[in-house]
């Protein structure tokens, strides 16, 4: 590890003899250290030399040196926070570090949190239905976390449309009065009417795909629509998969 010119005069204010604290989250790594210009003239901060065998950059290079901007006074003390994009696929967990600072060594700790996040192409699909029940198209899923990620097998995703519940309720009433008087309709008569109006949810079918972090995998997904859909409507779905959303629009 070498020294870097604009931490030669520098000096850790850090009475406990436990490890510095890093930690990262997202694939950024943060930090304070509160630190002393040792010399006689105003110091410029860019980086803080550092070394950790099992952590790589975001460029997958090994990490030798830690953005930390800041500016001291001769003799001054003062807080510099630490901003750094490291491989955002680094499992969770503690690590080991050693940074340099004024020429000696001292010891880190850098707290990897879990992250999930997955991006999903295309985050758009158009189904024009011609009455087919079902349709299985391909996406491509990419973890851009740091955990293993498990697609599950199904997922049910609720169906909307621009009509309201008001429009379902007026509709459904209207059915029943065209085949029969006020007089002789029933409450479970009311209910069911009404449900015929109310839309079902969409079955999204995975199939148990795992994802490791960093891997892309094309997915062949099968969409179930439901059977109560009227034709000459516009219905849409929003199917979430942890921080990656599809919008399903599906015209009759």
């Amino acid at each position: 590890m070498g020294i870097s010119a604009n931490t030669a005069q520098l000096k850790l204010v850090h009475d406990s003899k436990k490890p510095v604290l890093l930690y990262s989250k997202q694939g950024r790594l943060h930090g304070n250290l509160y630190l002393q210009n040792k010399s006689a003239s105003k110091l410029t901060l860019n980086s803080i030399p550092i070394e950790s065998v099992k952590i790589r950059d975001q460029a997958n290079g090994p990490l030798s040196n830690l953005r930390a901007r800041g500016r001291l006074q001769p003799n001054e003390q003062g807080m510099v926070h630490i901003d750094y994009l490291i491989d955002p696929t680094t499992p969770p967990g503690t690590y080991q570090a050693t940074l340099l600072i004024g020429g000696e060594e001292q010891a880190a700790e850098i707290s990897i949190a879990e992250h999930v996040e997955l991006e999903i192409e295309p985050d758009t699909i158009t189904l024009n239905t011609e009455s087919k029940p079902n349709y299985t198209p391909e996406f491509k899923v990419t973890n851009i976390g740091n955990v293993d990620v498990n697609l599950g097998e199904k997922l049910f995703v609720p169906l909307k449309s621009e009509q309201s519940l008001e429009t379902s309720l007026q509709s459904g009433f209207a059915d029943l009065l065209a085949s029969r008087s006020a007089a002789d309709i029933q409450l479970v008569d009311v209910i069911s009417a009404v449900a015929r109006h109310l839309l079902g949810s969409v079955t999204v079918t995975w199939g148990k795909t795992t994802i490791k972090p960093g891997e892309t995998k094309t997915i062949k997904v099968k969409l179930d629509l439901p059977d109560n859909m009227q034709l000459h409507r516009y219905y849409y779905a929003d199917i979430q998969l942890y921080s990656a959303d599809v919008r399903l629009d599906i015209y009759t």
